[in-house]
């Protein structure tokens, strides 16, 4: 009996990654006006923003529908067989509702493990990462679920965007409107227990912003060894000046430059740059 892993596209996965280690990866839809498109399988990232800055529409999205998760469960799995679906928080999005929905409807044939990640963009990416690799090496199913479990208290997530535009129409500015309208002041954001939290509002240039956030992150980890991820919306050289600030940290256990998803991206606009980085569980 097979164990195989899926998660959606909030995950900002890269596909080859994903690919690499047999994870199973459910889209989420992007609404423009009437288009509907699938994220990650009808439109990628670049083509994304391209769209936002050009077209000046403001995309909403929507949850994968239980059809379409019972559709992917029945796709990668055989009778017997358990699946390990993990998801982006449930505060934030309807996706873990559908599966649960799915994961009724394809038992007893197929057992699914549904899972509440409580994180979003690589932060879930590196948590069902660790999943997969853990899986892979043998670590029984009921260790991998507790180290799930425990990821989102592992994490450290911090990320500025270019303007509040896009938090402000999603409702999840919170104290950050303090920062509107002022000049060379960039907040900096975080996530904690599932929600938008304001870390601080820096003032100071883009180079400097970018030596600050990998010395938030490198505080808050100590002396462990830990995942990290740089991800942005079109911000390629911010990206690198934040990898330069972190140096050769020979904590850093692996390293994945990539895109803040269609997704993501809706919620929070071009210009975002992020930083997230996943301590390795104490059990190794």
């Amino acid at each position: 009996m097979a164990v195989h892993v899926l998660t959606d596209s909030t995950a900002d996965l890269p596909e080859r990654i994903a690919t690499q280690h047999g994870i199973t990866v459910v889209p989420l839809n992007l609404h423009f006006n009437d288009e509907v498109l699938k994220d990650g399988e009808d439109i990628w990232a670049e083509e994304f923003y391209h769209r936002m800055v050009n077209e000046s529409i403001t995309p909403d999205s929507s949850a994968p529908t239980v059809e379409d998760f019972v559709a992917a469960y029945r796709r990668i799995a055989q009778p017997g067989d358990t699946i390990l679906s993990v998801h982006l928080s449930e505060k934030l999005s309807a996706t873990l509702k559908s599966a649960r929905k799915a994961a009724e409807l394809v038992a007893p044939d197929i057992s699914v493990r549904v899972v509440d990640s409580r994180l979003v963009s690589m932060g879930l990416g590196w948590a069902v990462l660790e999943a997969a690799r853990s899986l892979n090496e043998g670590v029984d199913l009921e260790t991998v679920l507790q180290r799930l479990d425990q990821a989102s208290e592992r994490a450290v997530i911090y990320f500025s965007v270019d303007n509040l535009e896009h938090l402000h129409r999603t409702g999840r500015i919170g104290t950050a409107t303090a920062a509107e309208g002022v000049v060379n002041v960039k907040p900096i954001f975080s996530i904690a227990n599932e929600e938008l939290v304001t870390v601080e509002l820096f003032r100071g240039s883009q180079r400097s912003l970018s030596h600050h956030l990998a010395e938030l992150v490198q505080q808050r980890i100590g002396d462990r060894r830990y995942y990290l991820a740089l991800v942005h919306a079109e911000q390629q050289e911010e990206i690198e000046r934040i990898r330069e600030a972190f140096g050769k940290d020979p904590r850093i256990e692996e390293l994945i430059l990539g895109y803040v998803g269609p997704i993501v991206g809706a919620h929070v606009g071009p210009g975002t740059v992020g930083v997230i980085a996943l301590p390795l569980p104490e059990c190794g």
